[in-house]
């Protein structure tokens, strides 16, 4: 027997109300019978088409924290309770850009302070209308804020592929597409940039089905034990405890080849190279690592929506990585196996310029007065 639910609400409002149960069931399949219990069965797909769209919310809201970007990220109610030419936007926001490049950590004191309106699209390309642009900007207008978006293109489902613009850029160009990546604010906003692995070392990992690894299984070998890299001149760098596991999945986001097993009775050695070049910026590994775990059920154990309802939970909040885990894993690796590690910029020195330009415009103008 079903719920009473009010048949007047849209579909997006019904949806929003949703969307906050999910956040207390621990799967997709309570969720579902969640839904089952709620509204009509022919109801079900609408409405979960609107919450993997509302879902990019806490997508964004999640990785900003993740890449540890911001000193604040606070939602906006949006439900109108005025009639009037405004639109309030999702988030605002405190970011604090920084430069993995430079060794320049996100400064407190050079802050910027914005609202961000969060879209989504299944196409190849995003379009909205200047009429709702303007009116979520005019809210932003109205406490002196500038207004950005981030336009999460979803056929990149294993890519944390956010393509970020100011307002006014969106106003420019009225559509954005998959080439509007490198040059948006992506970099400036996530201190985003790129990661290749050199396929010249070789990478040995030792696994055992007789005995308890550091925290890695595999499905065919058991549990992975340690990891080697070597550089082929009799020099090799053994990874220890948590640099060994968060390195052993770098394996599901970068493809390998000349991959060779050696199997001795409950024990078996793989050895691999990585394959280059492949276009993975820092905040596709930590998207790609924290999507990488999964229940008894299959479903991925990393859930945006719940792990912001759990993130206060003092026994049950949900592991995040962080992207300072993984740089630090970078620069001890790097020390020990010379450019293991490959660096890049998203776009050159002049669109880097005109990113920051577009956000501190006031920045660029102080410094030509020098």
């Amino acid at each position: 027997m079903k719920s009473s639910i009010n048949a007047n609400l849209s579909d997006i409002e019904l949806a929003k109300r949703l969307k906050e149960l999910k956040g207390i069931t621990t799967s997709d399949k309570d969720f579902n019978k969640l839904l089952k219990q709620l509204i009509p069965e022919e109801k079900i797909d609408t409405i979960h088409r609107i919450i993997r769209g509302l879902s990019q919310e806490d997508e964004f809201a999640l990785l900003c924290k993740m890449m540890e970007c911001c000193s604040s990220i606070t939602p906006l109610e949006q439900t109108p309770l005025l009639n009037s030419d405004e639109k309030t936007p999702d988030f605002q926001v405190t970011f604090h850009p920084a430069s993995f490049f430079s060794d320049m950590p996100p400064y407190e004191d050079f802050p910027y302070k914005c609202m961000v309106e969060v879209k989504s699209t299944d196409k190849l390309r995003f379009k909205t209308s200047r009429a709702d642009i303007n009116r979520r900007k005019a809210y932003a207008d109205r406490f002196n804020l500038p207004l950005l978006y981030a336009v999460r293109f979803l056929i990149a489902e294993h890519m944390a592929f956010w393509v970020i613009v100011t307002a006014k850029q969106l106003l420019d160009k009225n559509t954005l597409t998959f080439e509007d990546f490198v040059p948006s604010l992506n970099s400036i906003i996530f201190d985003n940039y790129t990661v290749m692995l050199n396929p010249s070392y070789t990478i040995v990992r030792k696994y055992s089905k007789s005995q308890e690894g550091i925290g890695g299984i595999h499905q065919e070998f058991g549990s992975l034990q340690t990891i080697d890299i070597c550089d082929g001149k009799g020099k090799t760098y053994s990874l220890e405890d948590n640099d060994a596991l968060l390195f052993s999945m770098l394996f599901a986001i970068y493809e390998t080849y000349g991959t060779y097993v050696e199997i001795y009775k409950n024990e078996s050695t793989v050895y691999s190279h990585f394959s280059m070049p492949q276009f993975k910026t820092i905040a596709d590994i930590v998207f790609g690592i924290s999507n990488i775990f999964t229940n008894d059920q299959g479903e991925k154990i990393y859930d945006p929506t719940r792990a912001i309802a759990n993130m206060d939970s003092k026994s049950g909040a949900s592991p995040l990585l962080h992207r300072s885990t993984l740089e630090s894993m970078f620069k001890r690796i790097n020390q020990n196996c010379s450019n293991f590690f490959f660096y890049g910029m998203l776009g050159d020195e002049i669109q880097h310029r005109k990113k920051i330009d577009s956000l501190f415009p006031t920045v660029i103008e102080d410094e030509g007065n020098t």
